[in-house]
């Protein structure tokens, strides 16, 4: 499950490709993994990712968590947060700058098991004021890769 402290989450093609509706020179910066999908938070740059065993609202921890970004232009602009299951934060890594448009960034843990991941979009929020370029970074996510969710405690 994913939440925002924003007013909620979109998902490009719903109506126009690469978030066109937030701003008419997003499908010009915004490119695909899996297309035709990329989605962004509304009104924040903030994702907070939880997980759960599939299917009930049982809470889950899992090992491993990565994310594939798009149009990350500077560094440290974009990060995951991981948080155990005690909501201690047991890592960061910084999402890299990838001159293709696609950047991808993920931590596996040995011992730590991740009861949730705050994702950090660049350092704007989309929208129609919000260009990117210059000291202004607009990021969007494309896909998340995880480890399989366990029930919390095992």
């Amino acid at each position: 499950m994913s939440i925002t402290p924003g007013t909620g989450f979109e998902i490009s093609g719903q109506p126009l490709p690469e978030f066109g509706d937030l701003n008419p020179s997003y499908p010009g910066i915004f490119t695909t993994f899996s297309a035709p999908r990329l989605f962004t938070p509304l009104g924040s740059n903030i994702t907070e990712v939880r997980f759960f065993i599939a299917g009930t609202n049982h809470a889950a921890t899992v090992s491993a968590f990565g994310a594939v970004f798009t149009d990350v232009d500077l560094p440290e602009s974009t990060s995951l947060e991981y948080f155990n299951d005690r909501g201690q934060s047991v890592g960061v890594a910084f999402v890299p700058p990838a001159s293709d448009g696609l950047s991808f960034v993920g931590l596996a843990f040995s011992t730590e098991r991740i009861a949730s991941v705050r994702i950090k979009t660049g350092n704007a929020v989309p929208g129609p004021t919000t260009f990117d370029g210059g000291h202004v970074d607009v990021v969007v996510m494309d896909d998340f890769i995880y480890s399989e969710p366990m029930v919390v405690g095992r």
